[in-house]
C-alpha cells in the first residue's frame, strides 16, 4: 500500500518545494482551522488540562476535527492530576508534569 501523501503545510515547512516548485500543490479543503481555546462546556480543571496539553501539540498540523481528541485527552490528564492531588504521584508518572495554576 502506497503511502499517505504528506499535507501541503508541511511540504512547504520542509522547503521541499524549493527544490521542484512546479510540485507545489493546494491541499483539498477540509476541516476549518484548530480553534486552541477550550470549549466552555469544559470544567476549570480540564481547561487547564486543555491548555496544557495544545501549547504542547504542533499547531501547523491540527485542524477542527482534532478538538475531540485534544478534549479526550485534557480530560484524561486532569483525572490523573485530581488523583495526584488525592493520593500522591503516581507510579510511573513524571514529577515535572503538575497541573498549571
Amino acid at each position: 500500500m502506497a503511502r499517505p501523501r504528506q499535507p501541503a503545510t508541511i511540504l512547504q515547512l520542509r522547503g521541499s518545494h524549493k527544490a521542484h516548485p512546479e510540485r507545489v500543490r493546494a491541499d483539498a479543503e477540509g476541516a476549518a482551522p484548530f480553534c486552541r481555546e477550550a470549549p466552555d462546556h469544559l470544567s476549570m480543571p480540564v481547561r487547564r488540562a486543555w491548555d496544557y496539553v495544545v501549547a504542547r501539540l504542533p499547531r501547523i498540523t491540527l485542524s477542527s476535527s482534532d478538538e475531540v481528541v485534544v478534549e479526550q485527552a485534557a480530560r484524561v490528564l486532569a483525572a490523573i492530576w485530581e488523583t495526584e492531588q488525592r493520593v500522591g504521584p503516581l507510579a510511573g508518572s513524571d514529577a515535572r508534569v503538575q497541573a498549571v495554576e
